[in-house]
């Protein structure tokens, strides 16, 4: 298989030159894995006293764009059990969901199965999962796409090496919680499936409220809903 890069930037695909190759880096603020979970593990408790603050910063958007229909892959057994490997379906589908509804649901992502893969290549297949990243890597996703700006294919590789968790929005009741100490599966996913719609990351402080903002926290879910401004530049490209 062929090493794809783990630096962000824009490169060319070997054998494809109708095809350009972009690589996202999400960072982790701080930048190290977190200490491992001692044995056995304590019974997590989230904390509820988090906010969600509304921003109106605009996030930057790429040349790129998804087809109207779109078929994604979960590989379910790479999910760390911190998180639940069953739970990667309504993780996956509610973080899509944010962006589709943005943008008044002019592309179908559609769950087509399972996958084992947990490496990013290209073979047709758009897939989600946990695998290898660097260090200082919470999320890589890798977009190939055409000269034309439509997307060939997207991957999205979750780093294994970090403690996760998933606080389920469901079990909230109007307060905002997540568990401490991890990195919550939906937040991280949420600003990751940004790209594969075109959204660009912003690094600067006026956009830390946003979706995609390029930094992820420990005990953030406030990337599982889109701002104003998340939504606005999602709704300039669909």
């Amino acid at each position: 298989p062929v090493n794809l890069p783990e630096k962000a930037g824009i490169y060319v695909v070997p054998g494809r030159p109708e095809l350009k190759l972009r690589v996202f880096v999400h960072h982790a603020k701080g930048g190290k894995p977190g200490k491992p979970q001692p044995t056995p593990t304590p019974t997590p408790t989230t904390v509820c006293t988090l906010e969600d603050p509304q921003s109106d910063a605009l996030s930057g958007v790429e040349y790129w764009y998804l087809p109207n229909f779109v078929n994604y892959y979960l590989n379910v057994a790479s999910v760390p059990s911190s998180v639940g490997s069953q739970n990667l379906y309504n993780i996956a589908s509610d973080s899509f969901r944010e962006w589709t509804g943005a943008i008044e649901n002019s592309v179908t992502l559609n769950m087509a199965g399972e996958t084992p893969l947990s490496v990013a290549r290209l073979d047709g297949h758009n897939i989600i999962t946990w695998g290898r990243a660097r260090s200082g890597t919470l999320g890589v996703t890798y977009i190939w796409y055409y000269s034309t700006g439509l997307v060939a294919e997207v991957d999205t590789i979750m780093n294994k090496k970090y403690p996760w968790s998933w606080s389920n929005p469901d079990t909230w009741d109007n307060l905002i919680c997540a568990y401490p100490d991890s990195y919550d599966a939906q937040n991280i996913l949420t600003h990751e499936l940004g790209h594969w719609f075109g959204v660009d990351d912003d690094y600067d402080s006026y956009h830390k409220h946003n979706t995609m903002y390029g930094y992820g926290s420990v005990m953030e879910t406030k990337k599982n809903t889109l701002t104003n401004g998340d939504i606005s530049a999602v709704k300039s490209k669909y």
